[in-house]
């Protein structure tokens, strides 16, 4: 499922390498310059994605933004249920798996700041901290949905202008 994930928005995108490689960083201390502003979503004051640059990443293809959203908001349901039963069940690879996977779909998206839970949740699951795994988790699936949810009402037409 996670590869078929990575595939159809790789496939959708069309777009050279350079454009969709999501660059591995040591976690960053705060929040990455360029986010902000009315495009974005705002969370407990954390811009839970910014959108103006998804455009960019993107070209700009308004058509192929709603799609990756789309996608992205399909699947949901799903990871929150895998991520839930992962943790309830203390499966730690299985948390690797999924966390890591989490993390590089924000990254494409320019969903920073779930991209970051995810990056602590996979980290935390492989140094088989299984209660600091345990523990962040909610806030992944709580983030998760509200990024869903938000990313559903932009879908359908609220993005920013191409």
């Amino acid at each position: 499922m996670r590869r078929v994930s990575c595939l159809c928005i790789m496939q959708a995108q069309d777009m050279r390498e350079s454009k969709i490689s999501v660059r591995l960083r040591a976690r960053l201390p705060g929040m990455p310059e360029g986010y902000g502003g009315t495009a974005d979503m705002i969370h407990a004051g954390k811009n839970l994605i910014n959108l103006s640059k998804m455009m960019e990443r993107f070209d700009h293809d308004r058509e192929l933004v709603s799609e990756v959203m789309a996608v992205f908001v399909s699947e949901t349901p799903e990871r929150v249920r895998r991520l839930a039963d992962a943790a309830k069940l203390g499966d730690l690879e299985q948390l690797v798996r999924l966390a890591h996977s989490l993390k590089g779909v924000c990254g494409t998206m320019h969903a920073e700041p779930l991209r970051e839970l995810s990056y602590q949740v996979e980290m935390a699951a492989r140094a088989g901290e299984a209660q600091v795994a345990g523990e962040l988790v909610p806030q992944v699936m709580a983030m998760l949905g509200e990024l869903s949810h938000y990313l559903e009402t932009a879908a359908a037409g609220d993005l920013p202008p191409g």
